[in-house]
């Protein structure tokens, strides 16, 4: 039987990143998934024109319903909308007993659109990030939970210790959005893995956060250890980008 996971995150009608996004990574990955909607985003693969967050109670029971019917092996959060949801999931959490949780605690998007609110930002640190195996925020998410810059290697090792303080068993810093080549930090509370690779040549490809968080579910739900899953996460991410990039030429 094949793993099954539950990703809880918003809809962008685009398939760039979301729902669509996690559905299509735990399909190739062989994993089977359900998936609850917090928000509906009206968008393009360029520009967000607007963000509706669905009711807590809303969100709470879609995956009551799935839940009810399967239990996941790992669960991957995404985009969330509200301080609402935000409370919802964490309950719901509460109720699923020891499994992986992988947290991408999304904020905004590429074109610079709010996708959680204020409220629903300050509880994402003390209600969800406790909760979660592993969070994968990039850096300008890590700057917004730490309230701090982050410039540099040595920044990124001490955001994600930092990170951890606040309750997550491992923390993955995701360094694409860096300059030079990228640069992933996973701290588990013992010691530090960098994991560095020559930048792949190619125009902006959205998503990649959506689908390496799900892919870290997916490789969790199938019994990897959190270091081995962020190792086959990576991989799977590289083949992503690469893909794209020769589509792009390809159309060219």
């Amino acid at each position: 039987m094949k793993s099954y996971c539950l990703t809880i995150a918003g809809f962008d009608p685009s398939g760039g990143a979301g729902i669509l996004a996690d559905l299509e990574t735990f399909a190739e990955l062989k994993v089977e998934a359900g998936a609850v909607i917090t928000a509906l985003t009206t968008q393009n693969r360029r520009r967000v024109s607007g963000v509706y967050p669905f009711p807590g109670v809303r969100v709470a029971e879609q995956a009551e319903l799935l839940i009810e019917e399967r239990r996941p092996k790992a669960v991957k959060i995404g985009m969330l909308g509200s301080a609402a949801v935000v409370r919802r999931v964490a309950k719901l959490l509460d109720g699923l007993g020891e499994l992986p949780i992988v947290l991408d605690p999304v904020m905004k998007a590429t074109a610079g659109t709010d996708l959680l609110d204020p409220a629903g930002q300050k509880l994402l640190s003390k209600m969800l990030l406790p909760r979660a195996t592993v969070i994968t925020p990039n850096i300008f998410e890590s700057e917004k939970l730490l309230k701090r810059k982050i410039k540099n290697k040595r920044n990124m090792i001490r955001a994600a210790k930092d990170l951890w303080q606040l309750g997550p068993r491992a923390v993955v810093i995701t360094g694409g959005d860096r300059r030079g080549d990228p640069l992933d930090i996973l701290y588990d509370g013992k010691k530090v893995d960098e994991f560095s690779a020559r930048r792949i040549k190619a125009d902006v490809v959205r998503g990649t956060g959506c689908r390496f968080s799900s892919a870290m579910a997916a490789y969790l739900a199938k019994g990897y250890s959190i270091s081995r899953a962020t190792r086959s996460a990576r991989s799977y991410i590289r083949k992503y980008i690469k893909a794209a990039a020769l589509s792009s030429l390809i159309k060219e």
